[in-house]
């Protein structure tokens, strides 16, 4: 493929071909990469599912990017206030315990055994905050 590009470089070709077969590239190395997020996750996540379309190019520039934190903290502070605001007291007493010490759901999730005692159900504790984190989701442009 490089030698193509450079033989159509030396030629003179027109800006229009070239950029043509750099969206080609490009959509290629997409692809590419796509598959090597799903063998990755595969390998990580074993039994859960992996949706490729998560990683598209259409998703990625539809997604919202901050430069800082500052600028982060500027798009999403008011939408998680009010997540907090309406979660249930389960979701908070699953959001207390996991950023007080994230083990008891870490590691079964990276299948190691959790010895600690944390004496709480981290699947249950999980399906909280997934039930949580999704709600933002549900907001368009988020």
């Amino acid at each position: 493929m490089v030698a193509e590009l450079s033989d159509l470089l030396n030629k003179e070709t027109p800006i229009t071909t070239l950029q043509a077969k750099a969206q080609a590239l490009n959509t290629e190395v997409a692809k590419l990469e796509a598959t090597k997020a799903a063998r990755q996750a595969k390998k990580f996540a074993g039994e859960f599912d992996f949706n490729e379309s998560n990683y598209t190019k259409a998703r990625k520039d539809t997604a919202m990017w901050a430069k800082s934190a500052a600028d982060a903290d500027k798009k999403v502070r008011g939408i998680l206030e009010n997540v907090w605001k309406n979660a249930t007291i389960e979701e908070k007493e699953a959001g207390y315990y996991y950023t007080s010490g994230s083990s008891y759901i870490n590691e079964p999730l990276r299948r190691l055994p959790y010895y600690g005692s944390k004496g709480r159900d981290g699947k249950i504790d999980t399906e909280h905050l997934t039930k949580m984190i999704r709600a933002p989701l549900k907001i368009k442009n988020l």
